[in-house]
């Protein structure tokens, strides 16, 4: 069973659930209004500010945040992946293999994969075959 196109896809979706689930407050809100969070002029951010002000206030989205943090096993690995990514490959401008982008889709491919490696052996066990890896452990 080769490379699919198809399922590629399929799996990128599901990883980028599991990013998802690891935004702060401001990324958040600003991908629901539409702006870039790094290039945010004082009219984009007063009006930031009002909608976050009007919203939960911040210690309840804290607490809402790390309940969601604590349940997702997978976003919580995509966080410790991205940090160790980071501190292996620093930031150099010159270096397209060091850009966030490229951090951020090598801590994802590695979720994704720790995902199917953790569901096929969960599938090999409810069939009786027991786990195909010995570092393997239940996730559900």
């Amino acid at each position: 069973m080769g490379y699919s196109p198809k399922r590629r896809a399929e799996l990128h979706v599901i990883g980028a659930n599991f990013v998802k689930q690891c935004v702060g407050r401001e990324t958040y809100y600003c991908k629901k209004l539409g702006y870039d969070k790094k290039a945010l002029d004082e009219t984009e951010r007063a009006k930031l500010k009002e909608l976050l002000a009007e919203q939960e206030t911040e210690a309840e989205w804290k607490e809402r945040r790390a309940m969601t943090y604590k349940k997702s096993f997978y976003g919580a690995l995509y966080m410790d992946r991205k940090k160790k990514e980071r501190e292996k490959r620093p930031f150099n401008p010159t270096d397209p293999d060091t850009s966030d982008a490229h951090i951020n889709a090598l801590a994802m491919r590695w979720v994704e994969k720790r995902f199917l490696r953790d569901l096929w052996n969960r599938w090999r066990g409810l069939h009786g075959e027991g786990p195909a890896t010995h570092d393997s452990k239940d996730r559900w």
